[in-house]
């Protein structure tokens, strides 16, 4: 505990104090030593004469060793602070410290213990904006932002090829993912690390090529001589970005390119169009006008001046702060009616036919979140164990199955979370982690009165109806659930009939090919003509 710790710390500290008149004698014994130094020194430097660097070394090392000895032997006591000192080390995540850890839990998509292929898709990954709060008068300028790209580069041709609002409703959701991932990832670089590091090499850099450019020219240069001398010290290392408009605008998309991956969630991924337009979008309508004002000297001077000058600094704004919004949650609301779905299943229909629940399952395994639903399916059968008769003989295995649930997915630090509401989880850990002599009898008999599973169970299938059920409905998995998997091109190509030369069929193909071959050779007699005979002698 923090008791000991000091304790121990202190208890250091007095032994330090403690040994002090040892480390006065051990000083003392320092000063013939540093008298013999001096002596060694005195003759050393009337021998280097000509090295005299070398002797103003040796002599500044005897003067450091003065200074300590003279400042060090005037303190009565100098306490060990060693002890006082302690380290913030960072736990790096590996397998073998997964496996040692057991509140990692297993995966919720294979079962096994030190899984690393599945632990990455979790709640998370899947709606990256839930808990990224920003104020709201933030929320509204990235909100403005947006909807002035979407005005000009999207709404300009959109309304001449797609009458509704469903693409551009696509479009916002898949930007507030991007975004909300980006800030989430960004949230997570070491900024000092970064500017001490990369940022200030970088600029060390640029500083010596401009200062040994500078050096080759006279002073009365203009600054168009000093950036060609730059750009001729630069030579080959010039930045691909800068090599010119085109140029540039094939780095952004390479960029835009490796970085959405990382950015978009799985069925995004793997849709070409979606990444081909995202990727245009970002490169040549927001990257490439970004850097082009980045890279105005007026802007750069303005920013230089409302951060150091006080005389143009921005307006201070003055009254409360503004509420705390989620992110991009108003510009991502969709604007477009919904549409009836000819092949629509609410999802009681899905949790009470065979056939259409293990599409469903299968749906939540490939994303990650099968523990929904089998949380969902949990709680619906102790419900009717719990209110059916006898239910006294089963309350230790029913409280006993709430407990395991509860500490596996609505702790704060669960793997597998599910999203409680914070009265509900209050509730539950009263009763289900009390610290009352109640037996489990007593326990069910309260979650029977206070209707616990009942209030868990409405919000779990919320959750399903609300966030899972209309994603499946756009899913492959509900698509082959009502017309089967989809075809194999290169089984359509393997099955198709070969057509017989004696059929009709064979006959147009024989007269296309004639009409071929005969064209090919009224064009080479053309291109190349047979040489007249001879004239007779």
């Amino acid at each position: 505990t923090k008791k000991n710790e000091s304790g121990r710390c202190l208890q250091a500290a007095a032994s330090g104090m403690a040994e002090a008149p040892a480390d006065q004698k051990a000083l003392e014994r320092v000063g013939p030593a540093l008298f013999l130094g001096a002596v060694g020194a005195v003759f050393i430097s009337t021998q280097l004469t000509s090295h005299l660097f070398v002797a103003v070394l040796l002599w500044v090392f005897l003067g450091g060793a003065l200074c300590a000895y003279v400042f060090l032997g005037n303190l009565p006591s100098s306490p060990h602070m060693v002890a006082f000192i302690k380290s913030k080390g960072y736990k790096s995540w590996n397998r073998a410290n997964a496996s040692k850890d057991k509140s990692c839990g297993a995966c919720v998509v294979c079962g096994s213990q030190d899984c690393l292929r599945h632990q990455h898709r979790l709640w998370g990954v899947l709606n990256p904006w839930e808990g990224l709060d920003v104020p709201e008068s933030v929320d509204k300028a990235i909100t403005e932002f947006l909807e002035e790209t979407l005005n000009r580069f999207i709404y300009v041709w959109k309304k001449d090829l797609i009458p509704d609002e469903n693409f551009v409703d696509e479009v916002r959701i898949l930007i507030r993912h991007a975004v909300a991932s980006f800030v989430q990832r960004a949230k997570q670089v070491d900024i000092p690390k970064l500017v001490t590091g990369q940022l200030l090499h970088s600029a060390t850099a640029h500083v010596h090529t401009y200062l040994h450019a500078r050096r080759k020219l006279p002073k009365q240069a203009s600054m168009l001589e000093i950036e060609e001398a730059a750009m001729e010290e630069i030579n080959g290392h010039l930045h691909t970005a800068v090599r010119g408009t085109t140029a540039s605008l094939r780095y952004f998309r390479h960029l835009v390119g490796a970085v959405l991956p990382l950015l978009l969630p799985p069925k995004a991924v793997q849709s070409f169009v979606v990444r081909s337009f995202l990727q245009e979008l970002f490169a040549a309508k927001v990257l490439s006008p970004a850097m082009d004002k980045i890279a105005d000297p007026d802007f750069v001077d303005k920013v230089i001046l409302v951060i150091f000058d006080p005389h143009t600094r921005m307006e201070v704004v003055y009254g409360p702060p503004s509420r705390s919004t989620p992110l991009l949650a108003r510009f991502a609301q969709r604007r477009a009616t919904p549409r009836a779905r000819p092949l629509s299943l609410d999802m009681g229909q899905l949790l009470q036919s065979q056939r259409y629940l293990y599409p469903f399952m299968q749906y939540m395994k490939s994303q990650g979140t099968v523990h929904v639903l089998q949380t969902c399916l949990l709680l619906d059968e102790l419900m009717g164990t719990v209110r059916s008769e006898g239910w006294e003989s089963h309350a230790s295995s029913v409280v006993g199955q709430l407990r395991v649930m509860y500490s596996t997915h609505a702790v704060q630090d669960s793997n597998e979370p599910i999203t409680f509401s914070p009265a509900l989880k209050t509730r539950l850990e009263e009763v289900l982690l009390g610290e009352g002599d109640d037996d489990d009898l007593r326990k069910c008999e309260q979650l029977r009165e206070r209707h616990l599973i009942e209030s868990a169970h409405s919000e779990v299938f919320k959750l399903l109806e609300e966030t899972y059920c209309p994603r499946f409905h756009q899913s492959l998995h509900f698509y082959e659930m009502f017309l089967g998997p989809l075809p194999n091109p290169r089984d359509e190509v393997e099955r198709r009939p070969a057509v017989s030369w004696d059929s009709p069929a064979g006959d147009k193909r024989k007269r296309r090919a004639r009409a071929a071959t005969t064209s090919s050779t009224s064009s080479d007699q053309k291109a190349f003509p047979s040489p007249s005979p001879p004239p007779r002698s």
